[in-house]
């Protein structure tokens, strides 16, 4: 029988379907600082003209941002950071973009 071709009909009719999604990562380490604050709120205007806020739903445009920030112990937590990458995904593949702030 093999595998199913991209668009057939598979298991009660549903479409197999891939796509991609584009995530941006904004890692938060100085929210502390009143220089960093003040720049990452200036970017985070320019993301919402994207379509984009933080940890929500990816845009129009396949797009999604995530932010994280330190634990209390100064670590980062990785399994809530691929939460969020992959949050309302379904079965798509995210292409992780490194961004300096």
């Amino acid at each position: 029988m093999g595998n199913p071709a991209p668009g057939d009909p598979v298991g009660g009719g549903c479409e197999l379907k891939s796509r991609r999604i584009t995530v941006y990562w904004e890692h938060l380490g100085m929210l502390s600082d009143p220089i960093y604050g003040k720049r990452w709120h200036k970017k985070l205007e320019w993301y919402k003209t994207l379509g984009l806020e933080p940890n929500g739903p990816e845009n129009a445009n396949g797009e999604r941002l995530v932010t994280s920030q330190n634990r209390d112990d100064g670590a980062i937590d990785s399994a809530q950071i691929g939460h969020r990458a992959g949050a309302g995904a379904g079965d798509s593949a995210c292409r992780c973009l490194y961004h300096s702030s």
